[in-house]
């Protein structure tokens, strides 16, 4: 047993990742998954709006869509509206174009579509870089400085493996950063934010 290679068991996963459906109504709606999230990717399941995802690093309204290559947009005052500590809060415009709380398709608001959304913790968002639910306000307080190219956002959770990572890139090869993380992760997946340019998945 002296040889055995301990393994890394999470006792309670649910507080990590969740999943969670709902039925929109048009409007504000609170929706619960039991822990406060930093990346939601939401999907209508009736209509065939485009996938979306938010994070607590770029921050709420600022939506991805993982099925386009088009450069992150603001949603305003739709979206994703907040990271609550049991859930998310997400509102639809008028016309239901955002997708995530209203009608498919863009008809009208008042007419509620069938939602999915799947939810991962990171580390908190306190600050402008955050570990393990402690924000700091810089990357060398929070100990992710240690790269050639700095980080300007992060939320880094160590014990379930996850982090979100934002930077400015400095077009050089070879170029690293950190993640944050006690091991090297297995799958990375990089998007331009300010560029229409695809996703990049990276699997060992």
């Amino acid at each position: 047993t002296a040889n055995t290679r301990p393994v890394n068991v999470i006792s309670r996963p649910d507080q990590y990742v969740g999943v969670a459906t709902h039925t929109g109504d048009g409007g504000t709606k609170s929706v619960s998954i039991g822990f406060k999230p930093d990346l939601v990717w939401s999907k209508s399941r009736s209509g065939a709006n485009s996938h979306k995802l938010y994070d607590s690093v770029r921050g709420v309204n600022e939506a991805l869509y993982s099925n386009s290559t088009t450069a992150q947009t603001d949603d305003g005052s739709f979206g994703v509206r907040s990271f609550d500590n049991n859930g998310f809060t997400v509102k639809d415009n008028s016309d239901g174009d955002y997708g995530v709380n209203g009608a498919p398709g863009g008809t009208y608001s008042g007419s509620a579509g069938t939602y999915v959304a799947w939810c991962w913790k990171a580390g908190g968002n306190k600050n402008t870089f955050n570990v393990d639910d402690v924000g700091y306000a810089s990357a060398a307080a929070a100990g992710l400085d240690g790269g050639t190219i700095t980080p300007t956002g992060a939320s880094v959770g160590t014990k379930q493996g996850f982090s979100i990572i934002k930077y400015q890139g400095n077009s050089t090869a070879g170029a690293n950063i950190s993640h944050g993380l006690l091991e090297a992760p297995k799958l990375m997946i990089h998007k331009s934010l300010d560029q229409s340019r695809n996703w990049y998945t990276i699997t060992t």
